[in-house]
């Protein structure tokens, strides 16, 4: 852990902010690539397997389909998966410094997992097309000399596709829950100091509610996402079995609907375990956003199951990947809100390495003048005597009067106090500025209060 945190480089409060915005666009990314996977190679294998047991070459073709579904394409590998998954490692890194968490060490163990595993699905990819025309020549074959010759091939083939398929899932899967019961763990600070292994970061109620909600989320961008590719982009039919092609849409369809319909009953647990440190408006606000989206969207794959009919299928597309996004938007903030502590740390300790950098080189400590900041930022919504944007001094500065840290606090990490008045945005200020506004305020306004 000591080597991992040694990369750590010391940010501004400002760059942290950055530092969960990048984090909410990676975990995205990450997730959306990792649950078409699951869902798709999940799906092709079980329909291979339903090909064999039935010798039915239609079942091959849809396994194949659905393998092909983003497997095909390393470039999605790396741009949607590799380089998330190091910049959310990175990121956790710098966030969680001085924390002594093992958040970081299960990331890493995840992301090695999640390669063996990608590594195994696209060999697994490359032998379903193999298997698919051994299977189709094998119906053309007569009973010749060779035919056991090739027979014996196309069965060490089938159980090369097999294994590299059932261990390419199985290592996906457990490397997602891995990952996700770290991501758990950076919310639930309380359990830093307690889980030091995989055993005992995987035994928690709220991972597994949150593991089950990406799952039910994989399998429903799943069925979306195949009918989005296969009969919106594509020209032409991606069957020529017109009875196939029915087959494809309802199945997939079906598997759509009755995922997104667990969807919304994971979502409220999610919510309803967040720790009550990360409880605001802004969640809340989220929260709700998504769930409204989830219910149209099931309303559009009800329609369409009704009618039979594919007109919402962009629409349902594109909203699903919008509740995904929101909901890791909704998660981080859930991080930002419980650790805010820790950011202010973090912050501290940057102001103290920006000081030593500028006595290295012999410029000494720069001087802060509070009044000239709060002029410039504070003074556009507050004023002393009246109400502007936010709520007047007057009425606020009392309770700061003998604690201005508290204070300095506040302005570093404003929250919505007054129902009456929108939330403060932060500002932006190092904590030593925060301290020189403070400081102002009380030592100017101070004895018109008194």
């Amino acid at each position: 852990m000591e080597l991992l945190y040694k990369l750590v480089i010391p940010q501004s409060e400002t760059n942290l902010l950055l530092l969960n915005l990048l984090q909410m666009i990676s975990l995205s990314a990450l997730m959306i690539y990792s649950g078409i996977l699951l869902g798709s190679i999940s799906l092709s294998i079980w329909f291979y397997r339903k090909s064999i047991k039935e010798n039915s070459l239609r079942y091959a073709e849809l396994a194949k389909a659905l393998a092909d579904l983003i497997a095909s394409g390393k470039m999605f590998a790396f741009g949607l998966g590799v380089v998330p998954f190091l910049a959310i490692i990175m990121v956790y890194i710098q966030l969680l410094n001085l924390t002594g968490s093992y958040v970081p060490k299960f990331l890493i163990l995840s992301f090695v997992l999640w390669l063996i595993a990608i590594a195994l699905i696209f060999i697994y990819h490359h032998s379903t097309e193999l298997n698919y025309y051994l299977e189709f020549f094998k119906t053309k074959m007569s009973s010749e000399r060779g035919d056991d010759d090739f027979l014996m091939f196309q069965e060490k083939a089938e159980r090369y596709r097999t294994r590299t398929g059932f261990w390419g899932i199985v290592l996906l899967a457990v490397s997602l829950y891995i990952f996700i019961a770290a991501l758990n763990l950076a919310v639930e600070n309380w359990r830093w100091g307690a889980v030091h292994n995989t055993f005992e970061l995987i035994l928690s109620f709220s991972a597994f509610f949150k593991y089950m909600s990406f799952i039910t989320s994989a399998f429903a961008i799943t069925g979306i996402a195949f009918l989005y590719k296969k009969y919106k982009w594509m020209e032409e039919p991606p069957f020529a079995d017109a009875e196939l092609n029915d087959y494809a849409k309802r199945f997939n369809l079906s598997v759509a609907l009755i995922a997104g319909m667990c969807m919304p009953l994971f979502y409220v647990l999610n919510l309803l375990i967040t720790p009550k440190t990360a409880i605001n408006d802004f969640l809340f606000g989220f929260a709700l956003l998504g769930l409204v989206l989830l219910f149209v969207l099931l309303h559009f794959l009800y329609e369409m199951v009704r009618k039979s009919k594919f007109m919402y299928i962009s629409a349902t597309f594109y909203l699903l990947i919008a509740v995904i996004g929101i909901s890791q938007v909704k998660e981080q903030l859930v991080f930002k809100y419980a650790n805010a502590e820790q950011t202010e740390r973090l912050a501290k300790n940057y102001e103290v390495f920006y000081q030593d950098l500028l006595a290295k080189a012999g410029r000494g400590e720069a001087e802060i003048n509070g009044e000239e900041i709060y002029k410039g930022k504070c003074v556009a919504c507050h004023d002393f005597e009246r109400k502007v944007v936010g709520p007047p001094h007057k009425l606020v500065l009392p309770k700061y009067i003998d604690n201005p840290d508290a204070l300095a606090k506040f302005i570093l990490n404003p929250v919505k106090v007054d129902p009456a008045y929108p939330p403060m945005p932060s500002q932006g200020l190092r904590p030593k500025e925060a301290e020189a506004v403070a400081k102002y305020m009380i030592e100017h306004y101070g004895p018109k209060i008194k």
